[in-house]
């Protein structure tokens, strides 16, 4: 995995995912949680999740 960022994300930021039924709007809390937000936006802009079969979104 490559190493995007040079700081640190902001404390809040959202992400629109987009999908075949509709969007679904992600909150990242970085400040409780950076490694995950870290982690998710970087497979984010590596495309990971394209083409990704999401079979339960817990709300």
């Amino acid at each position: 995995m490559s190493s995007i960022y040079i700081t640190e994300p902001p404390t809040k930021g959202k992400v629109l995912l987009k999908t075949t039924l509709g969007d679904i709007d992600i909150e990242l809390w970085s400040k409780e949680a950076p490694l995950a937000c870290r982690n998710f936006i970087q497979l984010c802009l590596e495309d990971y999740y394209n083409d990704t079969i999401f079979h339960r979104v817990v709300f």
